[in-house]
């Protein structure tokens, strides 16, 4: 399922809202993953998972939807969930995943208000659609490292992905059911050594894992896209672009202000939409209330 983004030759989205309505506190779409959306019952705060409602698999195309079983343990291990992810492609198989990982037992806080190290440990299940059942990984239950976050995932190459919000990321490999280590791109500004520092964007396009950020730590004037090596091993600059311009139309660009998650720009990276042809390759950028496209330049 793809969206043109081509305003000279306006195509109409296959729909503009969810026509299925099978659970009476609404449907919030969690991922989309090549044609296939991951909802949820809609109970009010996108990472409240707290009380977790129902999961639900729909296809736009057929508008049929699959209700997803409770994840194995007690009744109350809905609560528990703290990522529930969609790892679906028609070409590699008909069938479709999901990736959820859970805490392993309830958090308890430290003096200081923040959960201690030992309270951070989770496992992971994974549910296979031919089957209809969860499997739950054994010798999976690990402790991540500190400020990973499990909020935003993509799934590419036959693993699935976490948005990189701490120095040591990891992904897991779905043929193996392995958690590996995610390298970071060598020139990324140092901006993963605290806190929680999340890139610009990070998503796939086309077969291609794209990860964009600043070329330098506090300039948000230059950006570099970097493009994951097949093999996971690293990453390597695809792209490069300068938004001198388009800050000169909107000089709000440059306004930075802090956040938890580090200095936030007044602009925001929507996608990188890799082209069937090289020059055909661009960003999607919203400055204020536009939304505009920047062509990608090869580095």
């Amino acid at each position: 399922m793809n969206v043109s983004y081509d305003v000279t030759n306006p195509t109409t989205p296959p729909f503009r809202s969810l026509d299925f309505y099978p659970d009476i506190a609404g449907i919030r779409i969690v991922q989309s993953c090549n044609g296939l959306l991951l909802c949820r019952c809609d109970i009010g705060d996108e990472y409240d998972y707290e009380g977790n409602g129902n999961y639900y698999v729909f296809n736009p195309t057929t508008k049929k939807f699959a209700l997803i079983p409770p994840v194995i343990g007690s009744p109350s291990a809905k609560t528990l969930i703290r990522f529930m992810g969609l790892a679906y492609h028609p070409i590699e198989c008909v069938h479709y995943k999901l990736v959820c990982i859970l805490r392993a037992g309830h958090t308890e806080l430290g003096s200081q208000g923040f959960s201690k190290e030992g309270d951070r440990m989770y496992n992971i299940q994974i549910y296979y659609s031919h089957t209809g059942k969860w499997k739950k990984l054994k010798n999976q239950t690990f402790t991540p490292s500190e400020y990973t976050e499990f909020r935003y995932g993509v799934y590419w190459n036959g693993s699935f992905h976490w948005e990189p919000s701490c120095p040591n990321p990891m992904y897991l490999r779905l043929d193996s059911e392995q958690l590996q280590d995610f390298p970071l791109p060598s020139t990324l500004p140092v901006r993963y050594s605290y806190c929680v520092k999340r890139p610009l964007y990070f998503g796939e396009s086309r077969g291609h894992l794209h990860l964009v950020d600043t070329m330098h730590k506090k300039n948000p004037s230059s950006l570099n896209v970097y493009e994951m090596l097949e093999d996971h091993s690293g990453w390597f600059i695809k792209y490069q672009l300068d938004f001198q311009e388009l800050f000169a139309t909107y000089p709000n660009m440059t306004h930075t202000y802090w956040s938890f998650y580090g200095n936030k720009f007044e602009f925001r990276v929507l996608d990188v939409v890799r082209g069937e042809e090289e020059e055909d390759t661009f960003m999607v950028v919203k400055v204020v209330d536009n939304i505009m496209s920047e062509m990608s330049r090869s580095y």
